[in-house]
């Protein structure tokens, strides 16, 4: 592991290169807007605040955000943004710890097949003719109060061929 010195970017503190990108950001220096998380939280604030967390860290990041939480039928994308080259559908996943493995361990086949398939929706209802790809990005916080951030661009999967 290589650990790049301080940067000066709005709330990172240390990066760290994988083969995807680490990021270390301190919790408390993100704004996160959900509402206050009852005694026992639900799945869904969970992942609530992991995808608000992702929001943060991707638009710090210089991408744009067009939606968040993009439904349709029964099938949904997390994040989707863009670069400037790319239109990209983002699959968070939050992890409370990495006793079991790490948040992007956690994203199964049938996960991303049913992204790509919503995906392929999106690009037919907006006439979207341009480059695309998909990331992955696991969440997790760690016990020095920061919130671990993998991001793993352009992930291909099994059953999908650009």
């Amino acid at each position: 592991m290589v650990q790049a010195p301080f940067i000066n970017l709005t709330f990172l503190s240390q990066i760290i290169f994988y083969s995807a990108e680490l990021y270390l950001i301190p919790i408390r220096s993100l704004t996160v807007t959900n509402q206050p998380m009852a005694k026992t939280p639900t799945t869904k604030s969970i992942g609530d605040q992991g995808e608000e967390i992702a929001h943060q860290y991707l638009e710090s990041k210089g991408y744009t955000i067009l939606e968040r939480n993009w439904r349709t039928s029964t099938l949904e994308v997390d994040i989707i943004c863009t670069d400037e080259e790319f239109l990209i559908f983002v699959e968070v996943k939050y992890r409370k710890n990495s006793k079991f493995g790490e948040p992007v361990e956690f994203i199964s086949g049938d996960k991303m097949r049913n992204l790509s398939i919503a995906a392929g929706r999106y690009l037919e209802k907006n006439d979207y003719m341009g480059s695309i790809r998909f990331d992955v990005v696991g969440i997790r916080p760690d016990h020095n109060g920061h919130y671990k951030i993998r991001h793993l661009k352009d992930v291909h999967f099994s059953g999908w061929d650009p």
